[in-house]
């Protein structure tokens, strides 16, 4: 019987580590607060998915999950396509949550 040398198995998994690095987030300007949310009170958060691209900027982006549906969707999409990361050496994917919070009223 044949005996296929030990290092073969795990070759293919051994640049994945550095391929599925997630680069450093460098900017992240603030999402606009909704204008219809900030009157009614509402609050929420959104989850995006980003492709990283290798110079930093983020490509495609798409809404994974919202609370509540529909509400942040636009200005967490468009606050995610000004995020600026690291550079890598591959595009990469990933997703975040964008949080809508109100801010304490000051007494």
């Amino acid at each position: 019987p044949v005996t296929p040398p030990p290092a073969a198995a795990p070759a293919p998994s051994a640049p994945a580590p550095a391929a599925s690095r997630i680069p450093a987030l460098v900017s992240a300007p603030q999402p606009r607060y909704p204008v219809m949310a900030q009157r009614r009170k509402i609050e929420g958060e959104v989850t995006v998915e980003i492709t990283i691209q290798p110079d930093g900027s983020v490509g495609n982006t798409r809404v994974l999950s919202a609370q509540p549906a529909g509400t942040f969707d636009e200005a967490a999409l468009a606050a995610a396509k000004r995020w600026r990361f690291e550079r890598g050496p591959a595009p990469v994917t990933t997703s975040r949550v964008v949080r809508f919070r109100l801010a304490e009223a000051a007494d």
